[in-house]
Parts: structure tokens; sequence; C-alpha cells
């Protein structure tokens, strides 16, 4: 069983990185997908896996990353070059073309989790400021020989949180 840790979107909220980093420091992997606006030596402590967002204070990221973990090709996206904010069909044709079966973006703020055409779409919110009812929130995905699973969790009460799109 691995454990990956995914936020996004903190907009210079170096206190939530730290909160989510804290409590899940027993993941695996830990993923950022971009939109931080901090100064990369946190990320680095941390050994997070990390991409720029739209923002120009996320200097010398690099736009896209990727990992592989128990046979699952997984891209580390912002999001924002795929557009979206509108739909997923950018993003599926990539994923399709590069033969990920997991896409991991954020920039909407909003969290999202979505099974189409055999590929997996996570986005796990804004840690800081959502565009939606939910809190900021952060997602833990567990990938084992079963399959996946994707809980979301509040970036301020680190509690467990449901929601249906």
């Amino acid at each position: 069983m691995v454990k990956i840790l995914i936020f996004s979107d903190a907009h210079g909220d170096s206190d939530a990185i730290k909160r989510v980093l804290e409590w899940q420091q027993d993941a695996e992997y830990k993923i950022s997908l971009g939109d931080l606006e901090i100064e990369e030596d946190l990320l680095l402590e941390h050994d997070v896996i990390y991409v720029s967002g739209n923002s120009r204070h996320d200097p010398g990221f690099t736009d896209e990353n990727s990992v592989s973990i128990h046979n699952h090709k997984i891209l580390i996206t912002h999001g924002h070059k795929y557009k979206v904010q509108k739909n997923l069909k950018r993003l599926m044709s990539q994923c399709k073309a590069e033969h990920y079966s997991i896409a991991l973006y954020g920039h909407t703020h909003m969290a999202s989790y979505q099974e189409i055409s055999g590929i997996t779409f996570i986005n796990p919110g804004s840690i800081s400021r959502p565009r939606n009812t939910l809190p900021p929130t952060y997602c833990v995905l567990t990938i084992d020989e079963h399959g996946l699973t994707c809980q979301y969790y509040d970036a301020i009460q680190n509690q467990a949180i449901t929601f249906n799109e």
C-alpha cells in the first residue's frame, strides 16, 4: 500500500502547507499541484514533488511532472494549460497519448474525483481558497493491489469530508 498526499493552490498560505505536511507525514509521496506562492525550501525540506501553477510567484518550478506507482503512471500538473476550468478534454487527450492512468490537477480550487474512460482525474481543491461550499481541502490517495482509494480532508480541522459532484 502506498499513501500519497496531494494538495494545491495555497496562494502564499505556508501555514496551511505546514499543517497538511505535519498531519500526513507518514505519506510516502507528497505532491503539490502549484499556485503555492512560497519559497521552495519548505517543499524541498519535506521531499514534496511539485509543479508550478499559473501564478508568477512560483519561480523555478516545472510545469509538469510524473511518477509511476504500482503500475499506475501518474501525471502531475496544475491544469491551467489544459484549460481544466472548462472541461477535462485536453487533459484526457494528454493522458491517452502518454498512457497515464491517473491525472492530478488543481487550478479550479474545487475538489473533484472522476473516472472517465479508464483514467482517474483527481483535484484536491484548494488548501486556502476554495471556490465552492466546501472548506479548504486536500486529499490522500491510497494505491494498493486492490486499486485506488481517495479521501478528502478539511485543511483547517483535518477531518475527513465527503461531497457530491
